[in-house]
């Protein structure tokens, strides 16, 4: 018993993985979120963003899977962060904008959304329009 907890101790602090793993991981939460299995596709991203937290990528199909699966303040959470790490990604606006949306908040919708627009983004433009945002 002693032996175990010791193995368990050492690899909980040593990196127990490579950029390899690491990108296997994101490709296989790939494959679940482009099949629409998205609670899989979660775990993986999250294995990933657990070794890399601002892995952007990972934080956007992360973001998108929990969006999917219902987990709006989950979704909010990842999309927040991305906008933390990187404040002009208009991806991240796009889609906090859609959760807000899709949580009845078409208010906090459109600011993201004309975030988005001011960064260049022509969805944010369908968007907006399509959800009547004020300029």
């Amino acid at each position: 018993m002693k032996t175990l907890w010791t193995l368990t101790l050492i690899c909980a602090l040593s990196t127990c993985a490579t950029a390899q793993d690491l990108e296997r991981m994101y490709n296989e939460g790939q494959h679940y979120f482009e099949i629409g299995e998205h609670g899989h596709a979660i775990a993986f991203f999250t294995g990933v963003i657990e070794y890399d937290p601002v892995n952007v990528p990972a934080l956007v199909k992360r973001g998108m899977s929990f969006h999917e699966t219902g987990e709006y303040e989950r979704a909010l959470a990842d999309f927040t962060a991305i906008i933390g790490a990187e404040a002009e990604n208009p991806t991240a606006y796009i889609e906090r904008g859609r959760v807000h949306l899709s949580m009845a908040n078409v208010r906090m919708a459109c600011e993201d959304w004309k975030f988005a627009l001011g960064l260049g983004d022509p969805t944010a433009k369908h968007l907006s329009e399509q959800y009547h945002c004020k300029p």
